[in-house]
């Protein structure tokens, strides 16, 4: 019994060491230009030590005695490679994922310069960008780099095609450059000031990081009713006209969601009872979601300069359990939230979707917000908001080109794996100062663009004018939502023989119509006189037949019609009806006639040549006579 005890201890004792251990696909970097404002990525940087050992800088850091920076000491830890040198292994929970970004002097003075940018917001007093300290030795403290609000563009000189980089920081104060160094013995970096004992082989990897793909509704067993009647047309016999009428009956099956929903509850939200109504809207979505489908499921994040009730969004995951949903969105911070950060809700959010993913549901991110980001891709505005008395936004028209051009990396990779995202802009639509003094100000242009951005498709932002009129739109998303059903494709082919009416025949006159099962008109489709082009009731003013490479096809709202093949195709899904009736006309088709026929046309023919052909003879006979 001793004995067992003892080992289920040491198996305890290992057990951490199994669980932390983590592998990284990468890529080396050869060139500069490859990391240059490359927002979107996380990279490791790797230095290759005397001892022939492997060490990755490290993000974690300890509070220094200024209390305007962070101290980092033992900044690297051993990692180890794959043969190949595309798979990297750490065995100790460290973060080890850095991004870059524009520096503080290059937003304020308009020039590109990288600045190296720590993957979480972690240290002491928010800072978040790295500047290395001149030391004369590896043992002089400070201990190798700070992390600070304004860090200095940062140097790489690549030495060969291999990736190898020395790496240095030009402090513009007082004109310096210091180059990077490394100590194996105390695994930490420090600067030196000159290339002598700078460290040579240092590489960057870029962390090929995919997000979990998502694999979308699954489509059911269903039962389709499909039946076609052919009708001599009545008003114009004889004519060669015919009535086709389709009817199709579906059984309708909704589509499983899950909606995660990111809500702003920063310190803006604190004015005019905008809390309270953004609850109650939120509150009001979340019935809707759940009523139209019970199988859905949500999740919730809210958000300011950092994610607030972290802990119960990770717990309550995707749930359709009301109350526990309702729960956290009822939830007040204790304490003031200032600051927008985007980077941080995502990037939670992807937790929250990839941890809870059921193959068969598709995803959604419904993102609310009132107000530009102060925190983008990891970069603070901070950073950049320290003006002049009297200079109101100097440095504005660079921050806002800086998130405007720079993807947000998580929304990004998302949309990639197939989420899809819904923007909401509460009252973005005037220029808004970030900080009460004015001292930094977003332009209401600026703000829209960036949510149009983030939502998967310009008709996915939605611009509100007032907390008031956030149920309303709530109302849009959620028809949305209810006519989110299985497609269900259907096609009919002429038959051999004839063609679809597109013109006026024997004085009828062409039309194409969906009725549902009470008789009211889905579409109705007219043409012009020539045939040349076609309307539908839904979009009068636009001509519908279109041409592609693989021909003319006229494409309406509810279906589509190839002229090359003769087929109609149309999507249940876009009617929203459970039955439908589909009506059209078609002619003889002079140009291609029914191939089935030929046959007995070529007996005709023959016989009547061989009728002629004994005429013939018999004339001559008689003739000779």
């Amino acid at each position: 019994m001793r004995l067992k005890k003892v080992i289920t201890f040491l198996l305890f004792l290992m057990f951490p060491i199994i669980v932390s251990a983590k592998t990284y696909d990468v890529e080396v970097i050869t060139d500069e230009s490859e990391i240059n404002n490359s927002t979107k990525d996380n990279y490791i940087i790797v230095n290759h030590a005397d001892n022939g050992k492997y060490y990755a800088w490290v993000t974690e850091g300890l509070e220094g005695e200024n209390p305007n920076q962070t101290q980092s000491v033992n900044n690297a830890i051993e990692v180890k490679f794959n043969s190949s040198y595309n798979e990297l292994t750490i065995d100790e929970d460290k973060d080890i994922l850095w991004t870059f970004g524009l520096s503080a002097n290059s937003i304020q003075k308009s020039f590109e310069s990288v600045v190296l940018v720590s993957r979480n917001n972690i240290f002491a007093n928010d800072k978040n960008q790295i500047v290395f300290s001149e030391t004369s030795g590896e043992t002089k403290s400070p201990t190798g780099f700070n992390y600070r609000s304004n860090a200095y563009p940062l140097n790489f000189d690549f030495l060969d095609q291999e990736g190898n980089v020395l790496i240095s920081q030009q402090d513009l104060s007082n004109n310096r450059e210091h180059w990077i160094a490394f100590s194996s013995t105390n695994k930490r970096f420090y600067t030196t000031q000159g290339t002598t004992y700078a460290s040579k082989e240092v590489k960057i990897y870029r962390v090929k990081e995919k997000y979990k793909k998502v694999e979308g509704y699954v489509v059911p067993d269903k039962e389709v009713i499909f039946s076609k009647d052919k009708i001599e047309d009545s008003t114009f016999k004889d004519s060669g006209i015919y009535q086709i009428d389709l009817t199709l009956q579906t059984n309708k099956i909704k589509r499983n969601t899950d909606v995660l929903m990111i809500l702003d509850i920063s310190n803006s939200m604190d004015y005019e009872e905008k809390m309270e109504k953004l609850k109650k809207s939120a509150n009001y979505l979340v019935d809707t979601i759940l009523d139209i489908n019970p199988n859905n499921r949500i999740g919730i994040v809210k958000f300011a300069d950092g994610n607030a009730f972290e802990s119960e969004s990770v717990a309550l995951g995707l749930s359709n359990d009301l109350t526990k949903i309702k729960e956290l969105i009822a939830k007040d911070s204790t304490s003031k939230l200032g600051g927008t950060n985007y980077t941080d809700a995502f990037l939670l959010a992807h937790e929250i979707l990839e941890s809870n993913s059921v193959k068969g549901r598709d995803q959604l991110v419904i993102f609310v917000t009132d107000g530009a980001p102060t925190i983008y891709n990891k970069t603070k505005f901070s950073v950049f908001k320290n003006t002049e008395d009297g200079q109101v936004g100097a440095y504005a028209n660079n921050w806002t080109n800086y998130f405007l051009n720079n993807e947000l990396g998580p929304v990004e990779k998302m949309k990639e794996a197939g989420v899809e995202f819904m923007t909401v802009g509460v009252d973005v639509n005037k220029d808004m100062a970030i900080k009460s003094d004015g001292s930094f100000v977003v332009k209401a242009a600026s703000a829209q663009k960036l949510l149009q951005n983030i939502a998967s498709s310009e008709k996915d932002f939605y611009q509100v004018n007032d907390y008031d009129d956030l149920q309303e739109t709530f109302a849009k998303i959620k028809e949305i939502l209810q006519n989110r059903l299985i497609s269900d494709y259907v096609t009919d082919n002429i038959e051999n023989g004839y063609k679809l009416l597109i013109t006026p025949y024997a004085n009828k006159i062409p039309y194409i119509e969906i009725k549902s099962e009470n008789g009211t008109i889905i579409e109705k489709i007219t043409f012009s006189k020539d045939g040349k082009k076609a309307y539908s009731s839904l979009n009068p003013k636009e001509n519908i037949i279109l041409e592609t490479e693989q021909g003319m096809v006229l494409g309406a709202s509810t279906f589509n019609y190839d002229f090359n093949t003769k087929t109609i195709s149309w999507n249940a899904e876009n009617i929203g009806e459970d039955k439908i009736t589909f009506t059209y006309f078609i002619i003889p088709d002079t140009e291609n006639p029914n191939t089935s026929d030929l046959p007995f046309i070529g007996l005709i023919t023959i016989a009547l040549i061989s009728l002629v052909a004994v005429f013939y003879v018999n004339k001559k006979i008689s003739w000779l006579r």
